[in-house]
């Protein structure tokens, strides 16, 4: 049974990749998905994260769970966890930050009450969460001397990492941003053309 077609969910945004998700057969339990179009990410009581690949490229697919009394108060009092995770995004975009690209939002309704939300986000291309692109450029700069590598190493990998995260920091305050979950596995990073800088 595909999750997607079997929740009654309401859906608003891009008509295309609404099409392509519900043709994508997205296996109704949290079961681990690793064959076809789906990838789990993460599981769990409250939020599950599938990455998906639709024809019109890789989205990745969150899915708020509403688990117990306080998240169907929290959904009564504000926004839904999609919702709110969709503005934070907008958020950032107004403040010229590169963030993810939200595609579309979907809401199973009970009455008048929000209960489940999901938020579908195109992946941004060629980056990594930044625990595992310094993880990454570590292995890379312990490769033997002879070893052919286009990686940063070193002082100066370190160097310019520190600035581009000093950067991101400053724009984040100047702009008022304040968010929720900074940690390493929520930024995103990449080394732009060149090699010299993130």
């Amino acid at each position: 049974m595909n999750l997607l077609r079997s929740s009654g969910i309401i859906w608003r945004g891009e008509h295309l990749i609404v099409g392509e998700l519900l043709d994508a057969q997205l296996p109704a339990s949290d079961g681990v998905v690793s064959a076809g179009p789906a990838t789990v990410i993460k599981s769990g009581p409250h939020r599950s994260v599938y990455r998906i690949v639709l024809p019109s490229g890789p989205v990745f697919l969150k899915h708020y769970k509403t688990s117990d009394w306080r998240a169907r108060a929290r959904n009564i009092l504000g926004r839904n966890p999609a919702k709110r995770e969709a503005a934070a995004a907008a958020c950032l975009a107004a403040a010229g930050i590169e963030t993810t690209e939200v595609a579309a939002l979907g809401i199973v309704r009970s009455g008048l009450l929000e209960r489940d939300s999901f938020l579908v986000a195109r992946e941004v291309p060629d980056v990594r969460p930044l625990d595992e692109f310094v993880r990454e450029q570590i292995a890379a700069a312990q490769c033997p001397a002879d070893a052919p590598t286009e990686a940063p190493t070193g002082s100066r990998f370190r160097r310019n990492l520190a600035c581009a995260l000093g950067r991101l920091a400053g724009r984040l305050h100047r702009h008022r941003v304040t968010h929720g979950d900074f940690h390493p596995a929520n930024v995103l990073a990449r080394i732009l053309p060149g090699g010299t800088d993130f």
